[in-house]
């Protein structure tokens, strides 16, 4: 089964869409003076606060294969990154509105979007599930820098959270581009990273993403 219809098996009719019962909406959550003049310990407080990420052996597991380095383009591992994902992951609920979202979007630059009503409501859906919260996190992660190719197109590094929630990454994003520059340098739980955030025009977001910082 292709990837994209993979995805599709998740997706479901708006009116059909199901939220975390476990949760409780809007949930008061106090920034304190510090948080509120750092973005780095902002950012630190928002990783405390991801209930929803992943578990390393109990939820996916990954093989990195052998290093690289950055002017190599060849595939120096053996098989996939994920060796192993639970089928619970992509059912529960901010991780199902997400992968709705995965075929919604022209991945070409120079193409006007065509946003159909379904789409909408997937976009709609999505957003009413992150603005829910929960308790606290596991502590364990992953933050690997790594090379792929993808549509063809090979990327030559780049940095992934292994693990985090689509929840997490959309607040973190949102806060840097918001909150900060183009480049952000915070640290989650244990790791050193550089949020860059690149701008369309003053007020909208080309890109935003995380860069290892060892």
């Amino acid at each position: 089964m292709a990837r994209t219809e993979t995805w599709n098996t998740y997706k479901k009719h708006p009116d059909e869409q199901e939220y975390m019962a476990d949760t409780e909406h809007a949930a008061n959550v106090d920034p304190t003076r510090e948080e509120l003049h750092d973005l780095s310990k902002a950012c630190s407080r928002l990783w405390e606060l991801d209930i929803n990420r992943l578990v390393p052996g109990k939820d996916f597991e990954i093989e990195c294969g052998r290093g690289t380095k950055v002017y190599r383009e060849e595939d120096m591992a053996a098989g996939n990154l994920f060796t192993w994902l639970s089928n619970s992951v992509l059912r529960r609920p901010t991780y199902s509105t997400f992968c709705s979202l995965l075929d919604n979007y022209n991945p070409d630059e120079g193409y006007r979007e065509v946003v159909t009503s379904e789409e909408k409501h997937e976009e709609a859906a999505f957003m009413e599930e992150i603005s829910r919260t929960a308790k606290f996190p596991d502590s364990e992660i992953q933050v690997l820098s790594i090379q792929f190719e993808w549509n063809g197109t090979l990327k030559s590094v780049s940095t992934v959270l292994v693990g985090v929630s689509p929840e997490f990454e959309i607040a973190l994003y949102t806060l840097c581009f918001f909150g900060g520059e183009e480049d952000n340098h915070v640290q989650l739980g244990p790791y050193f990273v550089n949020i860059k955030c690149y701008r369309l025009g003053r007020d909208e977001i080309g890109s935003a993403f995380p860069v290892a910082e060892y």
